[in-house]
């Protein structure tokens, strides 16, 4: 299964505009090789879409085109630890998603340089 958290500077959120411009949200795309599944965690309620498009569809070129950042990412299985209680934000959900453990990442461009260590 393939994965990409998707970084985007679009918000409805007044707050978040102090969040670096481009990276004011966060959300995983995921291709298993026959259907595209998204995962989007907002501040009201996460939307989890399957999306009725070919899997050879380039879903990661349309949403770049939509001036947002696509980072592919291996998923990972953490440690058994449990992890420490943290507000729910966007930033939170994809860490624990994609099995990336770190304290310090609050932000999306924190997550973002986080994940292009990794790489």
């Amino acid at each position: 299964m393939r994965c990409w958290v998707i970084f985007s500077g679009v918000s409805e959120l007044w707050f978040l505009r102090f969040l670096r411009p481009g990276f004011r949200h966060c959300f995983i795309i995921f291709n298993d090789g026959r259907r595209w599944l998204s995962i989007d965690p907002m501040a009201h309620y996460t939307e989890v879409i399957s999306h009725d498009l070919p899997a050879t569809y380039n879903v990661i070129q349309w949403i770049e085109q939509q001036n947002c950042c696509a980072l592919e990412v291996t998923l990972e299985t953490p440690p058994k630890k449990i992890q420490p209680p943290m507000f729910f934000t966007c930033v939170e959900m994809v860490k624990r998603m994609i099995g990336l453990r770190g304290f310090g990442v609050i932000t999306p461009w924190q997550l973002y340089k986080a994940l292009k260590r990794r790489q």
